[in-house]
């Protein structure tokens, strides 16, 4: 049997509370205050070892009185003396009971005004006793409101409040405890002024905010402590206070405004602080009592979607007005709206047609889970105000403090008038006013007669006992309110509980329980509310960021767009509110923080160190991954299965060995925002060595998260390495905006190394410097930070003796030269480069050299010479592959443009059969099946061969499939491009003013990003589209134009090309006596497009001289010319061979024959 040392009575061996007299048996866990069987040496939820001593000592139910603060902190003295409440000693062990974490805190600081003065003038064992009393008073205040005095200062304290265990109340709950303290404390020193003349008083400073908190010290010396800017302020202000005063910084102010009064008292600035602080006053207790009197105050959203679970409680409620009692258990998240029901169903009851019921509410609290009856107590008070306001009773006392009593004794002789006053029943309320002298037959006698009150209460009408904070409660008010629910069925109560996941309804096997889960809101209702707090419509993009966090919970929504508003995140504009900087992520308020972060210090250190090795992984993650992050821990998945009843995580797929995920982000966020920086790096780190443990598989789809990792553990080569890896993936599929990003942080990151830059890691800086230009010369950026980075890689190339990645910055030159449009350039450099790699025996070089000549060769019209130097690219390539050689992504890409350069130098000058075969090897090394980058390469080149063969209709649809699929991507240089050839398709198809649009269009995004090469089709491509539209002149202007751009950059091919269209245009425009002259003109311009071997362009235009030749009289040359022309351009494919040919004269300022040219 159980023992008890208070009233000799036995109990059951699993009793917390004696049977007898009512004390409590059990001792409470120092670190999740669960209450365990006497005797228990670990406690039986989260395995912590309990207080050691009597389990009736200051951690046990039994005495409900705050621990004592010792006579003298040891140390003694001004000098920083440590003092470790009990509920902190069995985590200060020194290896590592209470690790260091990142806390969201309330720090308050106590100091006795004057101490040295009196300390002087009285003797010392009289200061010891006037300060051990002051001391009493502080700790004890402290501990009740579940704060942690970590500091005894000598004439005064330091004391923590969310540390080491977060709390949601944390704000509300230090400045309680500092108005209590300063309450008691005037009582104090009232006697010490009457006792001993003894001027006392404390002034007080509280701040909110960020500290890093843990134990510092030795096995000698250990103490529990927090350091940061937060201290510092809270320290300030405390000094800063008058006697008897307690000032607060702003950001607590702003935490705890609608609880209490406050007096503004202006900025101030403080010694060692640059900006001034502002400060307030706490005057006392406000009106509000709860988070939702508080919302409500403020103005309540509506939320549709919890009228339903509204009708279902009225519906109940009618159930219970016929005498058919019920319970019914309210649960959900914190925040997600369950007292806000509550709240809504007693409004809508005071409007109740059928006589009004009594409406009760109370709430349990974790500061008094251990003082017996503290719940019923608050249940008490409750009624008593609510008799008070609907039964008028006549009062006996004079009321004060306890008013609330003296009502409820009156209204039990009002309803118990053959019974006199139950002297039982006062007995109990004076127990739960402080006075445990009640003998147990006389306690178990007073707690049946108040379940009696409330059945006859019901009997006058019905009452609605909503009870919130169930997990709370302490177990003999819990026993309590379970008797009172046994005898519900045949009475007129609506007993509502209401809690959080975890709780263990002992209701729930009652034939009158119904349990109401809320979820969370509807995105659609999400949206109605934001819209509804801000009072104007919001962006999609504020919309976004609110809901993306707030995930349906009603509070986290309320508390993001107040926190946005007051923090200046948005911003109205014409009536509709955004985000003032648009893309960044909006932080999270502090009372959400505080919400998130109670939930998880509850739990036992084994599962919050699963939550926090999971939360460095991210909102997913791999059950195998988080093992070997977190090492041997057998009972991992047993965890999982824990965390997941309790609605923390979920698994993905229902298997307990696969994938993993947090409820919501913010759980993630919070776990991974307690630990310390330290502690972080250590995690990522171990999850990237296990990522790269997994296989090059696991390596190369990992890239970015490995690359994160190992960012954030420190380890900044091995980041270096996967951003670059990550970097170069992403510019071989065209993301050239990661690719530039990832290549530039890894850049900053081997920058960064100094004194470790080995040979290979400066051999990686020579390298990514080129690849980057490359990626930053594809988004257009400016050209001289490309010729920058350029020259930088040459010299350091030159500097180290690297002969590879000195021809390689010519390549990268090369590619620069290319785009700006300067052929001559090109070939500069690209010579030296191949020079240069044939003395370094270095064959990317060389074959991207040799590429690179064929490019510029094509366009400046020496075709022969750029066939010849794509063969030799093609065959370095291919002999480095024979010998067993695995280029990669970027250059297989290289090398599918040197094979599609080759195939549409081919189809320029009408070798129709080479060209197809070299696409048909273009297609099949760029890999076949859905669209790639390489692929779409190889589609955009044969736009040539297209063009040759007149299959405009296949070019268009060509594309437009590929500026979809490159849409994709930020890549305005290839954009533009696809986008001109679609335009000459539309045009050449007989939708002129569509193609020019396109036409147009793609000009300004080349001129946008400073792209000069072939800028001279560009005009030829207007031109096409103006002649066609009948604006001569201003398709002879763009001619022009298009020769001019050409000579500038020494493109021969299209300057040529150019003079086709002004000389074709001049004789379309030529009156009849004018026309010869043109012709001939014309006739020369044709002689030098064969002699570049364009000879499709040539026959073509044969065509059309043909046709003027005849006009002019000349019918046999005619005749023979246009006999040659048709049969060369069938012999290549062409489909307009047979085509009817434009005529030499205009009607109605539109060239004749045009849309029959262009089928």
């Amino acid at each position: 049997m159980n023992g008890c040392v208070h009233c000799g009575g036995e109990n059951r061996p699993e009793a917390l509370y004696c049977r007898h007299c009512g004390q409590g048996l059990g001792a409470a866990c120092p670190a999740c205050q669960t209450v365990n069987l006497r005797g228990a040496v670990f406690c039986d939820r989260c395995g912590s070892p309990l207080a050691e001593g009597d389990p009736r000592s200051a951690a046990s139910l039994g005495d409900v009185k705050p621990e004592p603060a010792p006579a003298v902190p040891p140390g003694g003295g001004k000098g920083g003396a440590s003092y470790t409440p009990r509920h902190l000693r069995a985590f200060m062990e020194p290896d590592g009971g209470i690790r260091g974490e990142r806390k969201e805190v309330i720090v308050l600081f106590a100091d006795v005004s004057g101490f040295t003065s009196f300390s002087e003038e009285i003797d010392p064992e009289e200061v010891h006793r006037v300060m051990n009393g002051c001391f009493e008073i502080l700790t004890s205040e402290v501990h009740r409101f579940g704060g942690t005095v970590n500091q005894y200062t000598g004439d005064g304290i330091m004391a923590l409040f969310g540390a080491p265990r977060a709390l949601e109340s944390a704000p509300r709950d230090s400045i309680r405890a500092a108005l209590n303290m300063q309450e008691k404390l005037k009582d104090y020193g009232a006697r010490l002024a009457a006792e001993r003349g003894i001027r006392f008083g404390v002034r007080m400073g509280l701040n909110a905010g960020e500290v890093v908190i843990g134990a510092i010290g030795d096995a000698l010396r250990m103490d529990y402590t927090a350091m940061g800017d937060t201290t510092n302020v809270a320290a300030r202000l405390q000094a800063d206070a008058p006697p008897g005063e307690i000032l607060v910084s702003e950001g607590l102010f702003r935490l705890t405004r609608d609880w209490f009064r406050f007096e503004d008292l202006g900025d101030r600035l403080y010694k060692g602080k640059s900006k001034p602080i502002r400060v307030y006053r706490v005057q006392g207790r406000g009106k509000i009592n709860t988070r939702i009197e508080a919302a409500a105050l403020r103005g309540l959203a509506r939320l549709r979607e919890r009228e339903e679970v509204m009708e279902t409680l009225l519906q109940l409620y009618g159930e219970v007005r016929e005498g058919r009692g019920q319970i019914v258990a309210l649960s959900g998240e914190a925040g997600i709206g369950k007292s806000r029901v509550v709240y809504e169903l007693k409004e809508v009851l005071k409007r109740e047609q059928n006589g009004l019921p009594l409406c009760l509410s109370a709430n349990a609290n974790h500061y008094d889970r251990f003082a017996p009856l503290s719940l019923l107590r608050r249940i008490l008070k409750a009624y008593a105000k609510a008799v008070a306001i609907y039964c008028p009773v006549n009062l006996a006392g004079e009321g004060g403090d306890n008013l609330w009593m003296e009502v409820i004794e009156a209204r039990v002789a009002q309803l118990f008038p053959e019974s006199g006053d139950l002297p039982s029943i006062r007995r109990v309320l004076r127990r739960t006013d402080g006075d445990g002298g009640t003998d147990s037959a006389g306690l178990q006698q007073g707690l049946e007669d108040i379940r009696a009150l409330f059945i006859r209460e019901a009997q006058e009408r019905p009452v609605v006992l909503a009870v919130d904070n169930m997990r709370d409660a302490e177990p003999s008010s819990l026993e309590f309110l379970d008797q009172l629910a046994g005898r519900t069925v045949g009475s007129r109560i609506l007993f509502i509980p209401v809690h959080r996941p975890g709780f263990d309804n002992p209701w729930a096997a009652r034939s009158n329980f119904q349990q109401i889960t809320l979820q969370p809101l509807s995105r659609q209702a999400s949206e109605e509310m934001v819209r509804e707090l801000l009072g104007q419509p919001p962006s999609p993009e504020l919309v976004e960021a609110v809901l993306s966090r707030a995930q349906g919970n009603p509070f986290f929504i309320e508390e993001l767009v107040r926190g946005c508003r007051e923090s200046g995140a948005v911003t109205n504009e014409g009536g509709r509110w955004r985000l003032r900087k648009p893309g960044v992520e909006i932080s999270l308020p502090r009372t959400i923080q505080d919400v998130v972060l109670a939930r998880l210090d509850a739990l036992p250190h084994r599962l919050r160190e699963v939550l926090q090795a999971a939360s460095v992984i991210g909102i997913r993650f791999d059950c195998d991954l988080l093992l070997g992050v977190m090492g041997e821990v057998p009972d991992l998945e047993a965890r999982l299965g824990e965390l997941q009843e309790m609605e923390i995580l979920y698994s993905s797929d229902g298997r307990s060995h696969g994938e993993w995920r947090f409820a919501s982000r913010i759980l993630q966020e919070m776990a991974y925002k307690e630990m310390l920086r330290g502690q972080r790096a250590v995690l990522h780190e171990r999850v990237g060595l296990t990522i790269e443990g997994q296989g090059p598989a696991s390596i190369e789809e990992n890239l970015d998260r490995l690359a994160s990792h190992f960012q954030r553990s420190d380890s900044l080569e091995r980041a270096a390495h996967y951003l670059i890896r990550a970097g170069r993936r992403a510019y071989a599929l065209l993301a050239l905006p990661l690719a530039a990003s990832r290549l530039e942080q890894g850049l900053i990151f081997l920058e960064s190394l100094g004194e470790k830059d080995s040979a290979g890691v400066l051999a990686e800086r020579i390298r990514v410097r080129g690849e980057l230009a490359l990626a930053l010369l594809g988004l257009g950026a400016d050209e001289r930070r490309l010729e920058s980075l350029l020259s930088e890689m040459r010299a350091m190339a030159e500097g180290a003796g690297d002969g590879t990645q000195v021809a390689m910055a010519d390549i990268h030159m090369c590619t620069l030269r290319f785009r700006q449009g300067v052929q001559g350039a090109v070939v500069e450099s690209a010579q030296r480069a191949i020079r240069t790699a044939e003395r370094a025996g270095a064959w990317e070089p060389l074959f991207r050299g040799h590429a690179a000549l064929a490019s510029a060769y094509r366009l400046m019209g020496r075709g022969r010479e750029s066939i010849q130097e794509s063969q030799r690219a093609i065959a370095i390539y291919g002999r480095q592959v024979d010998a067993g050689g695995r280029p990669g992504p970027e250059l297989q890409g290289a090398y599918v443009e040197a094979l599609a350069t080759l195939a549409s130098t081919h189809a320029v000058m009408g070798e129709v059969g080479e060209a197809e075969a070299w696409f048909a090897r273009a297609r099949e090394a760029a890999g076949a099946g859905r669209m790639s980058p390489a692929l779409g390469l190889v589609r955009y080149f044969e736009n040539f061969l297209w063009m040759v063969q007149g299959r405009w209709a296949e070019s268009e649809r060509a594309m437009a499939a590929l500026l979809d699929e490159v849409g994709k991507f930020k890549f305005p240089f290839a954009r533009s491009g696809i986008a001109l050839w679609l335009g000459r398709a539309k045009i050449h198809l007989g939708r002129a003013e569509e193609g020019l649009r396109l036409v147009e269009e793609a000009s300004a995004e080349r001129e946008r990003i400073g792209q000069r090469l072939l800028l001279s089709m560009n005009h030829i491509a207007r031109a096409e589209g103006l002649r066609s539209l009948g604006r001569r002149e201003e398709a002879l202007a763009a001619t022009r134009d298009a020769r001019e751009a050409a000579r500038g950059a020494g493109e021969e091919a299209t300057g040529l090309l150019a003079r086709e269209r002004e000389a074709r245009i001049l004789c379309e425009m030529a009156e009849p006596g004018g026309l010869r002259p043109r012709a001939e003109s014309y006739e020369e311009v044709l002689g030098q497009l064969e002699r570049l071997g364009m000879r499709p362009e040539w026959a073509r235009g044969r065509k059309r001289l043909a046709a003027w030749l005849g006009r002019l009289g000349e019918e046999a040359r005619a005749e023979a010319m246009g006999r040659e022309a048709r049969q060369y351009l069938a012999s290549i494919g062409a489909l307009d061979a047979e085509a009817e040919l434009a005529s030499v004269s205009w009607e109605a300022g539109r060239p004749s024959g045009v849309a029959a040219e262009s089928k």
